[in-house]
């Protein structure tokens, strides 16, 4: 279960006792020392639900939580690289010194909250999360002015296909056969320096976009998530047209075949086959 969320409490410090020793004769002191004030940047990598890419692999994400104090009262929002989620604010925020306690609430019923203990120097806090009442395994944020950059999401013209890239484009396919088989697609752009970035979706069972990274050799291509669910490996077969491999997760590989589509067609199918339910 989650824990619930406490009310809104910002106490000026704690006591700590010290031990003052003059001559023989030991004197306990209370001394207040503040609170560590917590706005900022702040940057965890945490594990998520499900099977990483190889066995006895958790897939993992990298979050930036900013924080700000806006009349006493802090607020938060939280950039989620591995699951292309960005600016997304927390419902609620409190910090009661050792504590920190949030909240966020989807529209699609997705519920994620967390307790944690910041440090005596103000620089670390140890979270303890919860997602749908599913228990994640502990986080350390730290302190950071160098947040891991946020994947923007591909623009159209970023990823429509370039006769100089055999890779750039619109492409769809399965993974597995027959009914078990999951639709997938990615979007793929190659920039001037020869560098790509791409973008991974499974409709079948979320509506994520997951960015993802590329490497090319000139005959083997790799697609692997950022957080690390899988990776498409595989190569350039029909002049162009496909690319044949396997998609590798848990150690295990389940062949999978994408095709070289038009967005704007797909896109419009979709829309007519959605428009016909």
């Amino acid at each position: 279960m989650k824990k619930p969320l406490a009310g809104l409490l910002i106490f000026a410090g704690c006591a700590i006792a010290l031990l003052l020793f003059i001559g023989t004769t030991a004197t306990v002191v209370n001394v207040l020392l503040p609170a560590p004030d917590i706005q900022g940047t702040w940057e965890g990598r945490m594990s998520l639900p499900g099977y990483g890419l190889h066995r006895r692999e958790s897939p993992k994400t990298t979050l930036i939580v900013r924080i700000i104090r806006v009349n006493g009262l802090y607020q938060a929002t939280m950039d989620n690289i591995g699951l292309g989620s960005q600016d997304v604010p927390f419902d609620t925020f409190t910090y009661k010194y050792p504590y920190v306690e949030g909240e966020i609430s989807t529209s699609t019923n997705d519920d994620f909250s967390f307790v944690a203990k910041v440090s005596h120097s103000g620089n670390k806090m140890t979270w303890k999360a919860w997602e749908n009442n599913l228990n994640l395994a502990p986080t350390v944020f730290s302190r950071t002015t160098h947040p891991t950059p946020f994947p923007e999401p591909l623009t159209d013209s970023e990823f429509a296909p370039r006769a100089d890239s055999p890779l750039q484009g619109f492409w769809v396919g399965r993974i597995g056969f027959r009914k078990k088989a999951l639709h997938i697609q990615l979007k793929i752009a190659e920039a001037s320096d020869g560098t790509y970035r791409a973008e991974f979706y499974d409709p079948d069972q979320c509506t994520n976009r997951f960015p993802a990274t590329v490497s090319y050799d000139g005959g083997t291509v790799k697609v692997t998530l950022m957080a690390n669910y899988g990776m498409f490996e595989g190569w350039l077969r029909d002049g162009g047209k496909q690319l044949v491999g396997n998609w590798v997760q848990y150690g295990g590989r389940t062949a999978t075949t994408l095709t070289n589509a038009d967005y704007s067609e797909y896109e419009a199918r979709e829309y007519e086959a959605q428009s016909a339910k």
